[in-house]
């Protein structure tokens, strides 16, 4: 297993107030997990908020599974916008 410290930054969504969600894959007490975090500036430095969602490699699928059903419920709540929203994929 690879050692503790080593990060990799997998991809970051935009949210409000300067704000960053960013996923991170890590080795965090000896275990390989996918970290959620919000990031906030920090006179143009990216700094981690306590605000994380850490997923441990055995839980990926299942939360893969869990948001696949939670974009096919919110594409049948969301009003038709000409398919838009699917085209982001």
């Amino acid at each position: 297993m690879r050692s503790e410290g080593i990060e990799k930054e997998i991809g970051s969504l935009p949210r409000s107030r300067g704000e960053t969600l960013r996923l991170r894959a890590k080795v965090f007490n000896g275990h390989p997990i996918a970290d959620l975090r919000i990031f906030y500036d920090d006179d143009g430095q990216p700094r981690p908020t306590k605000k994380g969602v850490p997923v441990a490699l055995l839980q990926i699928d299942r939360l893969i599974e869990l948001l696949q059903k939670a974009k096919a419920e919110l594409q049948e709540m969301a009003p038709t916008r000409g398919g838009a929203e699917r085209s982001r994929e």
